[in-house]
């Protein structure tokens, strides 16, 4: 006897294995928010949806807080720090730039945010 194991996607496109299925499953859901969200990398260029990997995206524009908590989820399924936490107010939209791009660490950092906390340093020293 011969066990065969594979692993089905949502729309019936089968897999050998089971992170090619997921990783499958991912870009299908991330077509469907394709106009909810940008992403870019270390060159600040644009990473069309089809081509996204969570190690390679820096910049991350977000439109709805629905893709923010799917894209959460997804850097956290990969293993990598997950962009919103620790958000005050839970998955916010806005632009979300990996630190180590601005030289602030290896935290996301939202770039309106920041540019606030500038502003308002400044102010204060005037």
């Amino acid at each position: 006897m011969i066990e065969i194991r594979f692993w089905q996607a949502d729309d019936g496109t089968k897999f050998d294995d089971e992170y090619d299925c997921i990783r499958y499953e991912r870009k299908k859901k991330l077509e469907d928010y394709k106009n909810d969200f940008v992403f870019y990398d270390y060159n600040k260029c644009l990473i069309p949806p089809e081509e996204a990997d969570t190690e390679k995206i820096c910049i991350i524009v977000v439109k709805t807080p629905a893709v923010a908590e799917y894209i959460g989820e997804w850097f956290e399924d990969d293993g990598c720090n997950n962009p919103f936490c620790g958000c005050e107010f839970g998955h916010e939209v806005g632009t979300w730039v990996y630190g180590e791009l601005v030289e602030m660490g290896d935290e996301w950092v939202k770039l309106e945010a920041e540019i606030e906390r500038l502003q308002n340093f400044l102010a204060e020293i005037k």
